[in-house]
């Protein structure tokens, strides 16, 4: 869902949930099922105050490389 929220630009954990809970696309890509509810909040600061937010933007940016790389997403690498 991290890497969902910089690709798509949604600015915070609040927005991206609600996102999700709208456009099923959203879910598919994050491998949830259409009938499930999608990660709250507090979820998703858990995880990145385990990983640590330095680690999980270097986690992001470089899955955002492949990404670029293999033309699945437009931008710079």
């Amino acid at each position: 869902m991290h890497l969902v929220r910089r690709v798509k630009h949604i600015p915070s954990d609040r927005m991206l949930v609600r996102q999700m809970w709208k456009d099923p696309r959203l879910k598919k890509l994050c491998d949830i099922e259409a009938d499930e509810p999608p990660y709250g909040i507090a979820v998703l600061s858990r995880f990145r105050s385990k990983v640590g937010p330095e680690r999980l933007a270097r986690i992001v940016d470089q899955a955002v490389e492949v990404l670029v790389k293999k033309g699945r997403i437009k931008g710079e690498p």
